[in-house]
């Protein structure tokens, strides 16, 4: 008589069943897990402790790259699966725990594989690839001779978005100073015309309210920017009250946060 192991399943028992052959252990035990209990872990240590990866000196790069990668490999199901609740809360861990929290990771030093990655298997329209890209501008060190190979290392559509960004952290620099000089000019040109009254007093007044209110513009689309995948509108237009968020550009392939 042939054992269990060697008996093939009945037919019936095999109806219904979707094999997974391509997806990973670790991100489906993540999944599975959260179907069950809901929650994921809710820091850094409690991830590595979970994936069972040890973190030291020596290893703090592979580390953090088996991380990013279990929890992108996550992210990917949540969409395959199509699980907006659990794709968002991993996507709270990627940006807690992998792409903005410790600020002495080397970032973009692992990020190499977290983009290719990214950028094969996830949508452009997400946040988390705009995520990975201006974590690379912040972060990325040029040296040890990197700056002859990262343009054969990563995608070039990934480069195209560094180089907007890039664009848009000089705009950000130079443009705040430049309305704040406008505000000052025009404060000090009302000063001039404080006690003459007639039209020159007028004219300054109105300035001034122009130049303030395009201040004012500028400090609102510079806020902190939010990466987070919102499920509801409510919110999304709650937290819109103190942070950007992004609108992603088809055409231009970029993520802008407004």
């Amino acid at each position: 008589m042939a054992s269990r192991d060697q008996v093939p399943p009945a037919p019936s028992i095999l109806e219904g069943v979707v094999p997974l052959l391509d997806i990973e252990l670790q991100p489906f035990k993540v999944f599975v897990e959260w179907l069950y209990t809901g929650v994921l872990p809710d820091s850094k240590k409690a991830w590595l402790e979970k994936l069972d990866l040890v973190q030291g000196e020596e290893d703090c790069m592979q580390t953090y790259t088996a991380l990013g990668l279990v929890l992108l490999k996550a992210y990917v199901l949540g969409d395959r699966f199509v699980a907006p609740t659990f794709r968002s809360a991993i996507m709270d861990s990627i940006i807690s725990h992998v792409l903005m929290s410790d600020k002495n990771d080397e970032l973009p030093g692992a990020s190499i594989e977290l983009v290719n990655y990214s950028y094969i298997n996830v949508v452009s329209k997400s946040a988390v690839v705009q995520l990975l890209v201006d974590g690379f501008c912040k972060h990325w060190p040029f040296a040890n001779g990197s700056i002859k190979t990262v343009h054969k290392e990563l995608p070039s559509a990934f480069l195209h978005r560094t180089l907007a960004r890039f664009g848009g952290v000089q705009w950000a620099c130079e443009e705040p100073l430049r309305c704040r000089k406008g505000v000052i000019a025009a404060g000090d040109k009302i000063d001039r015309y404080r006690y003459s009254g007639g039209s020159a007093a007028v004219q300054a007044e109105a300035e001034y309210k122009v130049v303030s209110e395009e201040e004012t513009m500028l400090k609102h689309k510079l806020r902190s920017r939010c990466y987070r995948e919102h499920l509801t509108e409510q919110g999304k237009n709650d937290c819109a009250k103190t942070y950007s968020h992004m609108r992603y550009d088809e055409e231009a392939d970029y993520g802008f946060f407004e």
